[in-house]
């Protein structure tokens, strides 16, 4: 604004400048005393300026200056006047497309008698007889460049049966073979187009009778020939198995012959209108060429709409790659599509209504409506490039798989927005808006330019925030396959908790994508609004009164996110530890700004805020000694049970976990000894998670073991000694009460010093 207005003065002052002589004039006329020359020097220079403007007052200046500048501001304000607002913008669209339709149906009548005066002009000169000749010749034209296809076609009969022969079983194989089927299509078309135009000059036609053959065939004949290879390019509605847009047989040849049905719909206008004109049809006295564009797009919604479950199955397809999302969108792209039909017929009616003939001249309409019909297509193949260009699987396992498939879906998402960036740039030079351009006059493309800019700020934004979720996913999935965690394996620890964990970063990456996502949403969101106009500042001045009060008004949530901010920093847990929370243990299963969460070994989740940690015990750092206890009679030989378990540890280092111990099992000797026997402890060093399964097998060793050595673990037992009672003698029944009452009493006195 700064420099448009120096730039007015600058004008204004100039215009002064140049207008001193009636300035000098006035002054003369009311100074008496200033009898010296009011004109302008003939050259003008820094010198002479300062001395013409030595001549005159101050008043006399600042006036003057005044006056034009009031005119340069009346000027300003009658051209903003004339800048129609977006209300009136659309109302005159609206307008125009009404006077569009209105002149077109008025013109109804006309139709007919000008169609029979264009033909009567047309036969004019040469009679019936003379229009059967140029039938002949135009026959004989095109019967040419058949007969040059057909030649074409006997020459290259050889490579194409080859082609026909080949059986691909991989996508690249199926696109090259497709690719020289198109090629040798194209090729044929080329030939008839050349042979049509060489003989031109060769059959004996007037100059406007070849202009209306070469129109014909430019117009009808080659796009409907060249639709109908693309069409078998993209459907081959023969080689099922060469077929790019996964649809039913029956999908498939209803879309080919609309394909081939557009080509002649589009090319009707582009036909009548100039051959009307030739024979002396003015443009506007018909508007057949309204009725021509309406039943384009009516045909062409009334394909779409018939084809509508066939686009579904092209847009899904059979892969794994489409959601739930994805499969809705699909359903809802032919109605979408239908409406963009309709949107483009009102746009173009209104820049007719409009007199901007200027505007659609280069055929932006029909380039249009192309890329909504062929749409289906370019997704078929981006597809396609993702399968073959996704990076491969990291690792092995359900989170590996998830990954992978999370990955190639936002791969496939990211095509899908680059693919529809490229569309509307491709769209704003059709169409030639500047999306760039903020200078304008016209409030329509100021509009247009100010929504197409922001939905590319918003899909440059969903990148970004694809981008942080694709490389955070695909670490975590590279840290989960190097920590070995399996989330579809018996639960972690054996079913008695713990575990390595994962690393700090796989602990962290979460809390650290979602901060990055919110930032890129948020940031994405101030940025397209300030594009659309928005202003800005309100929305950040009310964020932060809102963080403020809730800063104020949760200090327990303040204190919950510094909190654990602390305890990341710090490294006191990662997920997948086993941890001794006050009264909780468990296994950290997720963590987020304010909380952590524990999965018990038995199924519970704890939530446990940051700020109500106190002490936290991490039993998965490093390593863990696990001590197991053996009680043996007393006559046992320790020395023997020593060698025993040195025996078992060198087992346990051959087995499956020489990785997972970290010093072996053995005996520490003598631990207690109570009055059932002599306590014999054994203890080994392994990796956190582990301890409970080599626990398990050292337990069924360590049995084995001593059942083939013959040594027994020490049991509770009753001893009764009868004095006088000699080896092989039966008892009396005194005795033998005597024995039963005693050992009642023995297990009545366990029992109870069990409870105590």
């Amino acid at each position: 604004m700064l420099y448009r207005g120096s730039k007015q003065l600058v004008v204004a002052v100039l215009a002064v400048l140049l207008s001193l002589p009636v300035i000098a004039n006035i002054s003369h006329a009311q100074t008496v005393e200033a009898t010296t020359t009011t004109e302008l020097p003939a050259q003008l220079t820094r010198e002479a300026v300062d001395q013409f403007l030595g001549q005159l007052s101050d008043k006399e200046v600042r006036q003057a200056l005044r006056k034009q500048l009031v005119a340069v501001a009346d000027k300003q304000a009658a051209e903003a006047s004339e800048v129609p607002t977006t209300v009136e913008f659309f109302g005159n669209a609206l307008a125009a497309v009404g006077n569009s339709i209105y002149q077109a149906t008025i013109r109804i009548p006309n139709i007919g008698s000008g169609l029979a005066r264009a033909w009567n002009v047309f036969l004019d000169g040469r009679g019936f007889s003379g229009f059967l000749l140029f039938l002949v010749k135009a026959g004989v034209l095109f019967g040419a460049g058949y007969l040059v296809m057909r030649g074409f076609d006997i020459l290259t009969r050889g490579f194409r049966r080859t082609i026909h022969e080949s059986h691909p079983t991989s996508l690249v194989g199926t696109t090259k073979v497709l690719f020289l089927r198109l090629g040798l299509d194209l090729a044929r078309i080329a030939a008839f187009t050349i042979t049509v135009f060489l003989l031109l000059g060769f059959v004996s036609l007037s100059e406007a009778d070849q202009t209306l053959v070469w129109r014909f065939a430019r117009w009808i004949v080659i796009p409907v020939m060249v639709f109908a290879a693309l069409g078998s390019f993209l459907l081959a509605p023969r080689r099922p198995e060469l077929r790019l847009l996964e649809m039913d047989t029956s999908e498939v040849v209803q879309l080919y012959w609309f394909t081939a049905g557009l080509a002649l719909m589009m090319g009707l206008n582009p036909f009548m209108i100039p051959t009307l004109q030739q024979f002396g049809i003015g443009l506007g006295e018909l508007r057949i060429g309204f009725w021509f564009n309406l039943a384009l797009y009516v045909y062409l919604m009334v394909a779409i709409f018939r084809s509508r479950k066939g686009i579904a199955q092209a847009l899904t397809g059979s892969d794994d790659l489409i959601g739930s999302t994805g499969e809705i969108v699909a359903i809802a792209w032919p109605f979408i599509a239908m409406a963009l039909c309709g949107l483009v017929w009102l746009v173009v009616e209104a820049i007719v209504g409009l007199g901007r003939f200027d505007l659609i001249s280069g055929g932006q309409d029909l380039m249009t409506l192309v890329i909504v019909a062929f749409f289906p297509s370019f997704d078929t193949a981006l597809r396609g490039l993702v399968k073959h260009l996704s990076p491969p699987m990291i690792g092995d396992g359900p989170i590996a798989e998830h990954a992978h498939l999370a990955t190639k879906r936002a791969y496939l998402r990211m095509g899908r927005l680059l693919l529809a960036m490229f569309i509307i740039f491709l769209l704003t030079s059709i169409w030639d808006i500047d999306l760039f351009n903020e200078d304008s006059d016209n409030v329509g493309l100021q509009l247009i330019s100010h929504i197409l800019g922001s939905i590319v700020y918003f899909i440059i934004g969903y990148l970004l925030w694809e981008a942080v979720g694709l490389w955070a996913n695909r670490r975590l999935a590279k840290e989960h396959t190097e920590a070995g965690m399996d989330m579809s394996s018996d639960e972690p620890g054996g079913g008695e908790g713990g575990g390595a964990g994962l690393s700090r970063l796989a602990t962290v990456l979460p809390v650290l994508k979602l901060a990055l996502q919110t930032i890129i949403i948020v940031l994405t969101i101030l940025v397209g609004l300030s594009e659309l106009g928005v202003n800005t500042t309100p929305l950040l001045a009310g964020a932060g009164v809102v963080g403020l009060a809730i800063g104020f008004g949760a200090q327990t949530l303040v204190k919950d996110v510094v909190s654990g901010v602390f305890f990341l920093v710090d490294d006191a847990f990662r997920v997948g530890e086993y941890l001794v929370i006050g009264t909780t243990v468990g296994t950290v299963e997720k963590i987020s700004f304010r909380s952590l969460q524990l999965r018990h070994h038995e199924g519970p989740i704890h939530t446990i805020p940051y700020g109500d940690i106190q002490q936290v015990t991490n039993n998965s750092r490093d390593w863990v000694i696990m001590k197991l206890k053996f009680t043996f009679p007393f006559e046992t030989d320790s020395h023997q049970i020593k060698k025993i378990f040195k025996k078992i540890g060198a087992e346990m280092l051959e087995a499956d976990y020489a990785n997972d111990l970290i010093q072996t099992f053995k005996s520490q000797g003598v631990y207690d000894v109570d009055d059932v026997g002599v306590v014999i402890r054994g203890k080994f060093m392994a990796k956190p998670g582990t301890q409970w399964v080599i626990r398990k097998d050292i337990y069924t060793r360590v049995q084995k073991a001593l059942d083939a050595a013959g040594i027994q673990f020490a049991r509770r037992e009753v001893r009764v000694q009868i004095p006088g009672l000699r080896p092989g003698e039966d008892l009396t029944e005194e005795q033998a009460k005597a024995i039963g009452a005693a050992a009642t009493d023995a297990a009545n006195a366990a029992t109870e010093g069990s409870k105590t």
